[in-house]
Parts: C-alpha cells; structure tokens; sequence
C-alpha cells in the first residue's frame, strides 16, 4: 500500500507542478535559478567527515536491536 501511495503522491505533484508551468510560464525561471544555485552549493561545498557515533538514529537502533 505504500508504494501505491507514494506513486499516487508523485503523479499529483507532477500534476501540479506540470499546471503551474502552463499558467505561469515565468515560473522556469524560478525553478532554473534555484537548480542552478543548489548545483553551485554542492559543488563547493567541502567534504565532510560522518561520524556515526553522534548519529541519534544509529544510537537508538543500537540500543534496540543487539
């Protein structure tokens, strides 16, 4: 049933957003800046070390299951 929800979910943003292109044409723009600037971000962004042992949901499972 999830899986079904989660297509169903995708399909009504498509939708949505496929509406909003057609009445407002100027939106691409909006949309292209924003790709734009997050491509930007993460290509200067510094590579950060993961440590695992601050991680709250690896602490939690942890502690749940053995």
């Amino acid at each position: 049933m999830g899986i079904i929800a989660a297509l169903v979910m995708r399909a009504a943003f498509i939708a949505v957003g496929v509406s909003l292109i057609q009445r407002f044409h100027w939106i691409l723009y909006i949309f292209g800046v924003f790709l734009i600037v997050t491509g930007i971000r993460m290509a200067l962004q510094e590579d950060q070390e993961f440590d695992a042992e601050k991680n709250l949901a690896l602490r939690i499972s942890r502690r749940i299951i053995p």
